[in-house]
């Protein structure tokens, strides 16, 4: 199956136009460093919402274009630096911005206004800082050990069918 499920919309308001929307509005890792290829206007610092670091790469390339113009070779390297810098900053800076951005946008998605965890609610319990915590009361049992309780009254059960069938 191709990308089409992506446009499929049933125009519902469950899980499936939730993911749509979604993925439709998520940053893309691929976009960001293709941007980069226009660093000089900050495109891809606009593109991951961050108006203040696009208008900074704005200033610092009118600052290099305004000094070539002038003629002032000594003014061309702070801004070529700053610029030079900022870029291979961004280049580490991306992914995590991606990421806090698509998280931030899949909490604002599926924790619409008006759901809130139930009373009590602590998170995921099954972290082993949590599982030594006696605050939290007892831990769920693992799947494996709730197999082997499954088995044990089975057997039980069985015990207690031939008991009765005798009788």
């Amino acid at each position: 199956m191709g990308r089409d499920w992506k446009r499929l919309d049933l125009k519902g308001a469950g899980l499936q136009q939730m993911n749509a929307r979604y993925v439709r509005d998520m940053r893309r890792p691929m976009v960001a460093y293709g941007l980069m290829a226009g660093f000089p206007l900050g495109l891809h610092r606009f593109y991951l919402k961050e108006p203040l670091g696009g208008a900074a790469y704005l200033l610092l390339t009118l600052w290099l274009l305004a000094g070539l113009f002038l003629g002032t070779r000594v003014w061309l390297l702070l801004p070529g630096l700053g610029l030079l810098g900022a870029l291979v900053f961004d280049l580490f800076w991306i992914d995590r911005r991606i990421t806090h951005l698509n998280k931030a946008l899949r909490m604002r998605h599926f924790l619409q206004p008006g759901h809130r965890p139930p009373p009590g609610y602590q998170g995921r319990r099954d972290a082993p800082e949590t599982a030594k915590d006696p605050s939290l009361g007892e831990q769920p049992a693992a799947f494996n050990q709730q197999e082997a309780m499954l088995r044990a009254l089975l057997k039980a059960d069985k015990g207690r069918r031939t008991s009765r069938d005798r009788t």
